[in-house]
């Protein structure tokens, strides 16, 4: 009898775990959206804040500590993007940027980038992207009124 009872007891208490952690909403209880264009980003942030989307865009930075995306096909694009450690396409992105200038000063890199879009009107940058993960990098080489430097 007693060996029943703790039976029914533990299936009880299992049961009931169950039920309770299926139930707590996750942290990463974001609408995952497929691919969205980043002028539609900028132009309506609130629409996508605390959203994961994926965005193929232009990747610019200064090569030092600025990094964002922006879309050359609409006015006063751009977003901030913060690399967290464990996104993927990093070694991809370093490799695009390889060669010439530091940052994107004399290439064009282009790519799909996934992640989740924060906006705060009175961050500064007032929107950003943590990246999850980045892929389908392609470079242009632009022409710059100086040289480059030494390899």
């Amino acid at each position: 009898m007693n060996h029943l009872f703790t039976l029914r007891h533990l299936a009880f208490c299992l049961a009931t775990s169950v039920y309770f952690l299926l139930s707590i909403p996750t942290a990463s209880a974001q609408t995952t959206r497929s691919a969205v264009s980043l002028c539609d980003v900028v132009k309506n942030p609130e629409r996508y804040d605390n959203e994961e989307i994926t965005v193929a865009a232009q990747y610019d930075s200064d090569g030092v500590e600025r990094e964002g995306l922006s879309d050359p096909t609409c006015k006063e694009s751009g977003i901030a993007l913060l690399m967290l450690h464990e996104t993927k396409g990093r070694d991809q992105l370093r490799a695009a940027l390889h060669g010439g200038y530091p940052g994107t000063l004399d290439k064009t890199v282009t790519g799909t980038f996934i992640g989740v879009f924060h906006w705060d009107p009175k961050g500064h940058p007032p929107g950003v992207m943590n990246v999850r993960s980045m892929q389908d990098f392609t470079v242009h080489r632009k022409s710059v009124p100086f040289a480059a430097p030494k390899q």
